[in-house]
């Protein structure tokens, strides 16, 4: 839901704020895999209704920080145009090629794939339908389960299920890297 993707950036936030001193990038000094797999996501929160414009975008100063930082590498300069291009689709798709892409509202857009699903009920919720006091909750929990970093010295405490798969992909991970983990089912 909206709501959990919200907490996410509030999440995202916060951890960013508090590695600030520390860091240039979410885990270190160095750009990692991390911050690679975090830039796509964040380009894409405007067309999804998230963060779509500059009063969605002041309640996570430094996760715009973080971001303005990550698109001035090299590494994501070729795709600057085709990003910005999605970055700015908050209020019209602007990602559609032809010249009139940037014309069309969402709700069109919306409508037609209602049309095309014969599905007629749906509706596109942004950051926007979400009300002013969720937002304010939003900002104001703790999320205390941030990790600023994992102690090679302390196991930690892996939730594992089978019927999920990346459960799998992180345990291979942890034992990658020697991390020490109680595995609970």
């Amino acid at each position: 839901s909206i709501v959990r993707i919200l907490r996410g950036f509030f999440m995202l936030e916060k951890a960013l704020k508090q590695s600030s001193n520390n860091f240039n990038y979410l885990l270190s000094n160095q750009l990692t895999h991390a911050d690679i797999a975090v830039y796509p996501r964040l380009c894409k929160m405007p067309q999804n209704g998230i963060i779509a414009n500059e009063s969605d975008r002041l309640l996570y100063p430094f996760v715009m920080k973080y971001f303005n930082q990550l698109r001035q590498l090299e590494t994501f300069q070729q795709f600057n145009k085709e990003d910005m291009s999605i970055w700015n689709s908050g209020i019209y798709p602007k990602f559609i090629p032809q010249w009139w892409g940037k014309y069309i509202p969402w709700s069109l857009v919306v409508l037609i794939g209602n049309y095309r699903s014969g599905c007629y009920d749906y509706k596109r919720i942004t950051q926007q339908s979400i009300d002013s006091t969720t937002i304010t909750q939003l900002s104001n929990e703790s999320y205390d389960a941030i990790p600023k970093y994992i102690d090679s010295n302390q196991d930690i405490i892996f939730y594992y299920h089978e019927s999920q798969p990346m459960c799998i992909v992180i345990e291979i991970i942890l034992n990658l890297l020697n991390i020490k983990y109680i595995k609970k089912s």
